[in-house]
């Protein structure tokens, strides 16, 4: 699993290559991330979400 939690993106590089090795990507919906995410291969997350909640999706 790749997780990128990003406020500010153009078109993430990073969750290209994740994709690239066939790596479900959590991510938030910031910039063109949105563009390469879909329900088959990740999910999006609202990017005010509380970094405590992401550290306790362990």
């Amino acid at each position: 699993m790749f997780l990128n939690t990003s406020l500010s993106e153009g078109v993430p590089v990073s969750v290209m290559e994740a994709l690239s090795f066939g790596l479900p990507v959590i991510a938030t919906d910031v910039g063109g991330t949105g563009e390469l995410i879909n329900d088959e291969v990740g999910m999006l997350i609202n990017p005010e979400i509380s970094p405590a909640l992401l550290m306790s999706a362990n």
